[in-house]
Parts: C-alpha cells; sequence; structure tokens
C-alpha cells in the first residue's frame, strides 16, 4: 500500500512538471485547434488578397474609347452660299440649296436668286450714275423704279418710303403689293434702293402676299447681306 502511494505521488509530479514546461513552450491550446496559420490558410489568404487588388484595378474596357471623341461629322456647317453679282461688284449670301444663278427673273439684272419650293424671290439692278444726271438722288431713282414696276405688275400700291443703310450705302426702303401680269399671282415685294459712290442699286425681294409673314425674314437676312466691292 505504501508502494502504491509513492507511485502515485511520482506520477501527480511528473504531470505537474510536464504541465509547468507546456506552459512555457509558446503554444496555446483552443479547443484542440491550433491558432498558428497553416502554409494553406496563408496560401488561401495570399489568394484572396491578389483577387480584391485584381478587382479594383481599372480595366481597359473602362478607359475612354476613340468612339467617344467627337468626329468631324459633328462640326457645324456653313448654312449659306455667297453669291456674286456677274460683273463681281456685289454679293448676297444665300440660304444652300437656293437657286444662286437666276437671272431670268428679271431681264437686266446682275444677281438673281431664288427659292422656287418656297416661292422667295430677290434680284438686283444696278445703275451707273454716269447714266444718270449729276443731280439725281434716291428719290429720283424711286421714281424711275416705280415706272419699271408699274409695267411688270398691275395696280402696285406703295407704302411709305424710310430711310435704311446696308453694307454702308444709304438709301430707302419701301414695300409694295400688286399682281404680277406674268403669271396673275398677288405678290408682295421688299424693295431697297441704295447708292453708292458709282452706282445706284435696286434690291428687291419678293413672295407671294399670302406666304407673306412666313417668308420676309428670310428675304429680309438675305437684303441685309447686302455687299458691294471695296
Amino acid at each position: 500500500m505504501k508502494r502504491a502511494k509513492e507511485v502515485i505521488s511520482i506520477i501527480f509530479v511528473f504531470t505537474l512538471v510536464i504541465s509547468i514546461l507546456l506552459s512555457f513552450s509558446g503554444c496555446s491550446c483552443n479547443g484542440g485547434k491550433s491558432s498558428i496559420t497553416t502554409p494553406s490558410s496563408a496560401a488561401a489568404t495570399t489568394a484572396a488578397a491578389a483577387k480584391t487588388t485584381s478587382a479594383s484595378q481599372p480595366t481597359s474596357a473602362s478607359q475612354p474609347t476613340s468612339a467617344s471623341q467627337p468626329t468631324s461629322a459633328s462640326q457645324p456647317v456653313s448654312a449659306n452660299v455667297l453669291v456674286t453679282s456677274t460683273d463681281g461688284n456685289v454679293s448676297i449670301s444665300v440660304p444652300s440649296g437656293w437657286n444662286t444663278n437666276n437671272t431670268q427673273l428679271y431681264p437686266g439684272s446682275v444677281i438673281g436668286v431664288s427659292n422656287d419650293t418656297a416661292n422667295e424671290y430677290l434680284i438686283i439692278t444696278e445703275k451707273p450714275k454716269t447714266s444718270l444726271k449729276a443731280s439725281d438722288t434716291t428719290n429720283d431713282y424711286l421714281t424711275l423704279v416705280k415706272m419699271a414696276f408699274g409695267i411688270a405688275v398691275t395696280n402696285p400700291l406703295w407704302g411709305q418710303p424710310s430711310n435704311v443703310t446696308i453694307g454702308g450705302c444709304k438709301g430707302l426702303t419701301v414695300r409694295m403689293t400688286g399682281t404680277r401680269k406674268s403669271n396673275g399671282t398677288e405678290t408682295v415685294y421688299f424693295i431697297n434702293l441704295l447708292e453708292s459712290k458709282n452706282y445706284f442699286y435696286n434690291v428687291s425681294g419678293y413672295t407671294l402676299t399670302s406666304l407673306e409673314n412666313t417668308n420676309k425674314a428670310t428675304i429680309e437676312n438675305i437684303i441685309s447681306s447686302f455687299k458691294e466691292k471695296d
């Protein structure tokens, strides 16, 4: 019995020593599992981190492509065409698509332009001052113009002339309505008689009276673009 007690004491001491040694070995147990990361878990962690990093980097698909850049097709295109008189003395600008060589609208015109689809027309005639009296003024030229229109228009109704300056040339502007003898249409005319150093000019646009409100702005824009060669 005494010997059995001695054996038990030896076993108890041995167990105590082992416990003390383990406490200083740097190891801890959590439910029998080690807290030290194993090589396999470290590799998995590294792979996950690499995947996260690569996913956060911008790809070529996120970069602007050439398709997003403006092309030449988006550049504005001029909407007007410059028309110069047959003698090169004067010019006007008209919308693209107009007939820019319709001098048959009026005999002797140096510019004749038209938009037949919209019934918009404009002519320019010029009169050298040398063919008139030296004392003639724009009012005298208006008298001659009225005589010419009296041949082409039935029952012309003239408005009150007013002063105007277009392209550096001073003169008179006046509205006139009447029936064209050539085709019987009711027509409104926007007549501008201008004076330069050597010429009198008749810059006249016209359209159907029923289309005056629709076409007036376009015709007046063309008239206002009138310029004499420097």
